[in-house]
């Protein structure tokens, strides 16, 4: 009998716009509100990696696991490996080629999600990537995967 663990979690974004006459940043006026979340959900046993060290190179993305993902944590640890303090940011993609990066994530900051199945005609995630931005040093973040 397979073994269930079940993953608890929370997520909030406030969506925000920069108003150059004030120089504020102020709640998004065309979402109008801060955006919350949360979800249950059973998987099999998750990985965690403590460290994983994304280079200063946009063309080498890491992968976050080989096989499908169904639950998918990545904290941006705001630090290179060797432990200096680093403002670079990491760009995920969840299309399962690498080939487009909408989600980036600041020093600090960190990406949770249940994901379903990809209508990309496989109808599975294949793989999740990250990656710095061009011209920014490398990056250390944490992950927590799970099928």
């Amino acid at each position: 009998m397979a073994t269930h663990y079940k993953v608890t979690f929370k997520n909030h974004c406030t969506p925000q716009e920069y108003v150059s006459e004030n120089n504020r940043w102020y709640l998004d006026s065309d979402v109008g509100a801060k955006l919350t979340g949360g979800a249950d959900g059973g998987f099999g046993e998750p990985v965690y990696a403590a460290s994983v060290t994304i280079a200063a190179n946009a063309a080498s993305p890491v992968s976050i696991g080989a096989t499908t993902q169904d639950f998918v944590f990545i904290k941006n640890l705001g630090l290179t490996s060797a432990g200096v303090v680093s403002a670079a940011n990491v760009y995920v993609s969840l299309d399962g080629t690498g080939g487009k990066y909408r989600i980036k994530i600041g020093p600090g900051e960190s990406f949770t999600a249940e994901i379903g199945q990809c209508s990309n005609g496989s109808g599975e995630n294949n793989d999740i990537f990250m990656k710095t931005g061009s011209g920014e040093a490398e990056q250390t973040v944490q992950t927590l995967r799970a099928t």
